[in-house]
């Protein structure tokens, strides 16, 4: 409940959408347009820009989801004896509610506007086939490595508790090998599953939610193997103490749930309190769910990932450390 709190605000506390402006025109009625966007309580203007490639090229970099072009021409159109105005909007349309969320409140400005014409708006996405995905489709790679995080903590977490309820993490133990080689063995037995399950996990995407996966696969193996990774790893340094099976069906739930609500899945990043964007940027998985977005959905290069990377390889090598010192070679 805290975690929708935190991702959810209330009515009275909607966020605006991050937006750039580029105004193409550079007259009074286009500069009076982009006014009442900045007035709006409907977006808030990070920046102007002075071209639409430089507007893409900002949104790919993940600075801004959206952006609004005001044409050449603006002016003339309004002012020309049958009054006609289009407006261009630039879309991530990865990002769940960003687009119909944008595209109403432009909508709603034009009506409010004291220009007296139809205002016609049209979507451009910023993906290298110009594919406009669905709702469903923008949260789907969010699903897709959550159902990762989950079985990945099982297969730590949950079987060494099994192990120890049994007895025969005991014998491990006791046998003369070190704690990296236990480490090493579980690792990638898991991250073998892992990649069984990002198969059958792609599959669903493509024939059944009808997601197009418009990158690299070995680059979407690459990082559901370094999720599969840190969540290990975080398997590792909770099992270090002495819990039970019962007591780890908890900790997934504990884990799971903040993780719907605080990575994406109900509400993207800019749409939360900044509060909650603090928090959710401490969370590994975060970058791990971005990255998988932005192969899976906009096609987007190693170049664009390897900052997500580096950051959970880096929370993998951390909690990796932190197990091996809490762990003590003891009958259990």
């Amino acid at each position: 409940m805290l975690a929708f709190g935190m991702a959810v605000p209330s009515g009275g506390q909607e966020t605006p959408v991050p937006v750039a402006i580029c105004d193409l025109d550079q007259t009074s009625y286009s500069k009076l347009f982009a006014d009442l966007i900045r007035d709006s309580h409907d977006f808030d203007v990070v920046r102007d820009v002075s071209s639409v490639d430089e507007a893409k090229e900002l949104i790919e970099r993940g600075e801004f989801p959206a952006a609004i072009i005001i044409p050449k021409g603006f002016q003339q159109r309004i002012l020309s004896p049958e009054p006609s105005l289009e407006i261009t909007l630039v879309l991530d349309e990865s990002k769940a509610m960003i687009p119909s969320m944008a595209e109403a409140g432009l909508a709603q400005i034009a009506g409010k506007s004291s220009f007296g014409v139809k205002v016609t708006i049209n979507r451009e996405s910023v993906t290298p086939s110009g594919i406009e995905l669905s709702g469903r489709a923008a949260i789907s790679s969010i699903v897709m490595g959550i159902a990762l995080v989950y079985s990945c903590f099982d297969d730590i977490a949950g079987a060494m508790a099994r192990e120890r309820e049994r007895g025969t993490l005991s014998r491990l133990f006791l046998t003369p090998i070190s704690r990296w080689s236990i480490f090493l063995g579980k690792t990638l037995s898991s991250i073998l599953l892992t990649q069984f399950r990002t198969t059958i996990l792609l599959a669903i995407l493509v024939f059944y939610l009808q997601t197009p996966v418009i990158g690299n696969p070995l680059l979407i193996y690459l990082i559901t193997s370094l999720i599969a990774t840190t969540t290990i790893a975080l398997g590792f340094a909770i099992s270090t103490r002495p819990i039970s099976g019962r007591s780890v069906v908890i900790l997934e739930f504990a884990l799971m749930v903040p993780l719907l609500f605080l990575t994406g899945v109900l509400r993207p990043l800019e749409m939360m309190p900044k509060a909650t964007r603090w928090i959710a940027e401490l969370i590994p998985y975060t970058y791990g769910n971005d990255a998988l977005r932005r192969v899976i959905l906009l096609g987007q290069g190693f170049e664009f990932i390897w900052v997500n990377l580096a950051i959970l390889a880096a929370y993998s090598m951390l909690l990796f450390a932190v197990a091996a010192v809490i762990l003590k070679r003891k009958i259990m």
